[in-house]
């Protein structure tokens, strides 16, 4: 007969006997412990076998003003706002496109860099198991270029930042300078591939406006056409006087040729008159001689100068320095007066040869 079970009684938490838990512990300390280390030890590994990565930033504010002659023509009158969250995502893809890539590679030259290709620098046997399982690529069956791009985007980051059109460009090398480096490639990449463009869009504006300034031109000239065909076929009269339109021209051709001939008439009397006061060694008096301001100047000078010599004379001779001193200035001043006059003829008789060459031109 089997003896009855004895009833169980639900343990408490306050029941629990520290001391056995620490004995079962003690018991499984390996199964503890050594999972612990071998985990330990594999990420201490790990973290040493990686090289460090050094990230360097460049920025980029977008342009978004716009050719306005690139616009629609019903648009071209309008201002509107250019940029918009697509047209910052639509650049920070610019920034990623593989033609901007292959530049900055071959710029920088990182294909001959271990750090990006995974060929140069040794393939590990753990990458070449995971490759042989499928899991991960075989560096062997990609191009140097393939391999250099992956590694190159594997390193770049691009992004807008938000409520801006500012573009962010971080890319990640072991070398520091290497990093900075590419970024501003990357940056001065994106500028000069944006200044092309922008003179690609000048050039078609420029074509484009001047398409508009030869058609343009050619309706001007037909309006005049129409409007001289018009004046004809009506003898319409334009003048104060009922004077026809050839007349009226006519007329003010004449005005301004018998201008140019009084001009020339009076500038050569002029400089006539000029030199025959040279000639005679009479003052000059001509206004257009007086009004010079060298000649002013000079005669004032020429005036103290014989006031000077008029005082010294009453008490020294005429053979003193200073008496001779005084005359060779005056003498000096009154040759400078002739040329200047003479240089004032020459410039009349010049105006009245321009004047005369006008006349007959309107002849």
């Amino acid at each position: 007969v089997d003896a009855p079970r004895a009833p169980i009684v639900p343990v408490s938490l306050n029941d629990l006997d520290l001391r056995v838990i620490w004995s079962a512990l003690m018991r499984k300390k390996l199964w503890v412990i050594i999972p612990t280390l071998a985990v330990a030890l594999l990420s201490f590994v790990a973290v040493n076998s990686m090289s460090p990565r050094y990230k360097s930033e460049a920025r980029i504010l977008v342009d978004g003003r716009e050719n306005v002659f690139l616009r629609p023509n019903a648009e071209r009158v309008e201002d509107r706002v250019t940029i918009d969250p697509e047209a910052i995502t639509s650049q920070v893809q610019v920034v990623l496109s593989r033609d901007l890539a292959r530049e900055i590679i071959r710029k920088n030259r990182l294909g001959e860099r271990p750090e990006f290709d995974s060929v140069l620098r040794g393939i590990s046997p753990l990458r070449s198991l995971l490759a042989m399982l499928g899991i991960g690529r075989d560096p062997l069956k990609l191009t140097a270029e393939e391999r250099v791009l992956e590694s190159y985007y594997d390193r770049l980051t691009a992004f807008a930042i938000d409520k801006s059109r500012v573009i962010a460009i971080e890319f990640q090398s072991s070398d520091p300078e290497l990093a900075a480096r590419v970024a501003n490639s990357i940056a001065e990449g994106y500028m000069s591939m944006q200044q092309v463009a922008k003179q690609d869009q000048a050039k078609s504006a420029s074509q484009w406006l001047s398409g508009e300034i030869d058609n343009l031109r050619k309706k001007v000239a037909e309006a005049e056409s129409r409007v001289e065909d018009f004046r004809g076929k009506t003898n319409l009269f334009i003048g104060m006087n009922n004077t026809t339109l050839s007349n009226q021209q006519m007329g003010e051709i004449n005005t301004q040729a018998s201008n140019a001939r009084a001009l020339r008439s009076d500038a050569e009397s002029k400089a006539r008159l000029i030199r025959e006061m040279l000639r005679t060694g009479q003052p000059i008096e001509a206004s257009e001689v007086l009004n010079s301001e060298l000649v002013r100047r000079l005669g004032e000078q020429r005036v103290t100068l014989r006031a000077q010599l008029a005082e010294q004379s009453s008490t020294l001779l005429d053979g003193h320095p200073r008496i001779k001193e005084l005359r060779a200035q005056i003498g000096d001043l009154d040759r400078q007066l002739r040329d200047e006059a003479a240089k004032i003829s020459r410039s009349l008789e010049n105006d009245a040869k321009i004047a005369g060459a006008r006349a007959e031109s309107m002849n």
